[in-house]
């Protein structure tokens, strides 16, 4: 064990159980600047089911500021989605096609989230929808605090 870690550079993952997460691991990474993340599958109740999290944090575990926010987000989640639906429209434009949807809740699928401060403290949060109306796309919504800051499409 200790010549794999001398080997790879890399420090032993550690796993926590935290009250508003669940079973969270920590990997280290020199080049953030907590020094890691945690990951994890908390259960979302909007979406009642477990979602994949990424949580920038240093190894003492995530902040009570980053708990609280998951708890609002999960009270909060679906009344970000009349804001949501129009500004993913505007993003998937293509200059020729609009791209149409029904109903954002039914359309969109939440794939994971990510949770993460900025030099200021404030806390981001990134929420990623996959939709079958474009499979090979995923839509990230980048939220400060609760305000939509942007959304980015990836293949």
């Amino acid at each position: 064990m200790k010549w794999s870690i001398f080997r790879t550079g890399k420090k032993p993952s550690i796993s926590i159980q935290h009250p508003s997460f669940g079973l969270m691991t920590y990997h280290h990474r020199r080049w953030l600047i907590f020094g890691g993340y945690f990951t994890g599958a908390p259960y979302f109740k909007p979406v009642s089911a477990k979602v994949p999290l990424h949580i920038v944090a240093n190894a003492e575990g995530p902040t009570q500021a980053q708990a609280d926010y998951f708890e609002v987000l999960e009270t909060q989640y679906v009344s970000l989605f009349p804001e949501i639906a129009p500004r993913i429209k505007a993003a998937a434009y293509n200059g020729e096609e609009e791209f149409i949807f029904e109903d954002f809740s039914k359309d969109f699928r939440l794939q994971g989230m990510q949770i993460y401060t900025d030099k200021s403290n404030a806390i981001l949060c990134e929420l990623t929808f996959a939709t079958d109306l474009a499979p090979a796309y995923l839509f990230h919504v980048v939220l400060d605090g609760l305000q939509l800051k942007e959304v980015v499409i990836s293949e």
